[in-house]
Protein backbone atom coordinates (compact mmCIF):
# COMPACT_ATOMS: atom_id res chain seq x y z
CA UNK A 1 0.00 0.00 0.00
CA UNK A 2 1.01 3.63 -0.73
CA UNK A 3 0.56 6.20 1.87
CA UNK A 4 0.69 10.27 1.08
CA UNK A 5 0.69 13.08 3.27
CA UNK A 6 -2.62 13.77 5.53
CA UNK A 7 -4.53 16.43 4.32
CA UNK A 8 -7.27 16.93 6.47
CA UNK A 9 -8.09 16.24 10.71
CA UNK A 10 -10.60 16.77 12.54
CA UNK A 11 -11.63 15.18 16.46
CA UNK A 12 -13.97 13.08 17.44
CA UNK A 13 -15.58 11.43 20.77
CA UNK A 14 -16.71 7.98 20.53
CA UNK A 15 -17.50 5.22 23.50
CA UNK A 16 -16.36 8.34 26.20
CA UNK A 17 -13.27 8.30 24.30
CA UNK A 18 -11.67 11.09 22.22
CA UNK A 19 -9.53 10.79 19.03
CA UNK A 20 -8.66 11.87 15.40
CA UNK A 21 -9.72 11.04 11.94
CA UNK A 22 -7.00 11.91 9.55
CA UNK A 23 -8.23 12.23 5.85
CA UNK A 24 -5.24 11.23 3.35
CA UNK A 25 -6.79 11.93 -0.24
CA UNK A 26 -3.69 11.07 -2.32
CA UNK A 27 -3.66 7.64 -0.69
CA UNK A 28 -3.34 4.55 -3.38
CA UNK A 29 -3.89 0.72 -2.80
CA UNK A 30 -1.73 0.27 -6.08
CA UNK A 31 0.30 2.00 -8.84
CA UNK A 32 -0.73 0.51 -11.29
CA UNK A 33 -3.14 2.93 -12.46
CA UNK A 34 -2.12 6.90 -13.50
CA UNK A 35 -5.16 9.10 -12.70
CA UNK A 36 -4.98 12.01 -14.63
CA UNK A 37 -7.25 13.72 -12.44
CA UNK A 38 -5.29 12.66 -9.64
CA UNK A 39 -2.12 14.50 -10.19
CA UNK A 40 -4.45 17.56 -11.58
CA UNK A 41 -5.54 17.17 -7.83
CA UNK A 42 -1.44 17.43 -6.40
CA UNK A 43 -0.48 14.49 -6.53
CA UNK A 44 3.41 13.77 -7.83
CA UNK A 45 3.39 13.53 -11.62
CA UNK A 46 6.11 10.60 -11.29
CA UNK A 47 3.73 8.64 -9.63
CA UNK A 48 1.10 6.16 -10.87
CA UNK A 49 -1.23 6.33 -8.13
CA UNK A 50 -4.94 6.44 -8.57
CA UNK A 51 -6.36 8.60 -5.31
CA UNK A 52 -8.43 6.24 -3.86
CA UNK A 53 -8.31 8.00 -0.59
CA UNK A 54 -8.26 6.72 2.83
CA UNK A 55 -9.25 7.74 6.22
CA UNK A 56 -7.59 6.66 9.65
CA UNK A 57 -8.59 6.52 13.09
CA UNK A 58 -6.67 7.65 16.02
CA UNK A 59 -7.69 6.86 19.07
CA UNK A 60 -6.02 9.77 21.69
CA UNK A 61 -4.37 6.88 23.16
CA UNK A 62 -2.70 6.00 20.45
CA UNK A 63 -1.82 8.75 18.44
CA UNK A 64 1.68 8.99 18.93
CA UNK A 65 1.73 5.60 16.52
CA UNK A 66 0.97 5.03 13.18
CA UNK A 67 -2.57 3.99 12.62
CA UNK A 68 -3.49 0.19 13.43
CA UNK A 69 -4.81 -1.26 9.63
CA UNK A 70 -7.71 -2.00 11.27
CA UNK A 71 -8.66 1.55 11.81
CA UNK A 72 -7.80 2.53 8.03
CA UNK A 73 -10.60 2.81 5.68
CA UNK A 74 -9.49 2.98 2.31
CA UNK A 75 -11.72 4.35 -0.56
CA UNK A 76 -12.74 1.69 -3.29
CA UNK A 77 -13.34 4.21 -6.12
CA UNK A 78 -10.42 5.03 -8.10
CA UNK A 79 -9.86 8.90 -8.53
CA UNK A 80 -12.31 9.94 -5.34
CA UNK A 81 -10.17 11.13 -3.09
CA UNK A 82 -11.85 10.08 0.08
CA UNK A 83 -10.69 12.25 2.81
CA UNK A 84 -10.44 15.77 1.24
CA UNK A 85 -12.30 17.34 3.48
CA UNK A 86 -13.68 16.30 7.03
CA UNK A 87 -15.97 17.48 9.52
CA UNK A 88 -16.41 16.40 12.91
CA UNK A 89 -20.61 16.42 13.51
CA UNK A 90 -20.82 15.78 17.08
CA UNK A 91 -23.05 12.83 18.97
CA UNK A 92 -24.83 10.76 16.85
CA UNK A 93 -28.71 11.44 17.88
CA UNK A 94 -30.03 8.52 20.26
CA UNK A 95 -26.93 7.06 20.86
CA UNK A 96 -24.50 8.52 23.74
CA UNK A 97 -21.17 6.43 23.09
CA UNK A 98 -21.16 7.05 19.27
CA UNK A 99 -19.91 10.08 17.34
CA UNK A 100 -20.92 11.45 13.62
CA UNK A 101 -17.81 12.62 10.92
CA UNK A 102 -18.82 13.68 7.33
CA UNK A 103 -16.25 12.67 5.11
CA UNK A 104 -15.62 14.10 1.41
CA UNK A 105 -15.02 12.40 -1.54
CA UNK A 106 -14.77 15.21 -4.44
CA UNK A 107 -13.62 12.94 -7.29
CA UNK A 108 -16.09 10.16 -6.91
CA UNK A 109 -17.65 9.34 -10.41
CA UNK A 110 -16.46 12.21 -12.76
CA UNK A 111 -15.65 14.82 -10.37
CA UNK A 112 -19.73 14.37 -9.17
CA UNK A 113 -18.12 13.63 -6.00
CA UNK A 114 -20.08 12.47 -2.80
CA UNK A 115 -20.19 12.88 1.23
CA UNK A 116 -20.22 10.07 3.52
CA UNK A 117 -21.84 10.33 7.26
CA UNK A 118 -19.96 8.05 8.92
CA UNK A 119 -21.23 6.83 12.76
CA UNK A 120 -18.37 6.04 15.12
CA UNK A 121 -19.23 3.48 17.56
CA UNK A 122 -16.04 3.33 18.94
CA UNK A 123 -13.00 4.74 17.92
CA UNK A 124 -12.33 1.87 15.12
CA UNK A 125 -16.03 0.63 14.06
CA UNK A 126 -17.65 2.39 11.69
CA UNK A 127 -20.82 2.61 9.87
CA UNK A 128 -22.12 4.58 6.83
CA UNK A 129 -25.22 6.65 8.21
CA UNK A 130 -26.17 8.58 4.69
CA UNK A 131 -24.34 8.45 1.24
CA UNK A 132 -24.91 11.79 -0.59
CA UNK A 133 -24.02 12.47 -4.30
CA UNK A 134 -23.16 15.04 -6.64
CA UNK A 135 -25.78 15.71 -9.52
CA UNK A 136 -23.80 16.83 -11.96
CA UNK A 137 -20.18 16.25 -13.53
CA UNK A 138 -17.35 18.37 -12.51
CA UNK A 139 -20.24 19.24 -8.96
CA UNK A 140 -17.01 18.03 -6.82
CA UNK A 141 -19.16 17.48 -4.03
CA UNK A 142 -17.35 16.63 -0.72
CA UNK A 143 -14.55 18.96 -2.07
CA UNK A 144 -15.10 21.23 1.52
CA UNK A 145 -17.83 20.74 4.05
CA UNK A 146 -17.88 23.85 6.12
CA UNK A 147 -16.71 24.76 10.13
Amino acid sequence: MRRRLERSLTRFVADGRSGLVIGAPFFSTETATSNPDCIAAGADAASLDNCEGAIAFLPASTTQQPAAPSCIQAGVDVGARLGSSLRGLGPVPGASAAARVAVGAPGFDAQRGKVLVLDLTSPCTVATAKTFVGDSVGERLGAALGQ
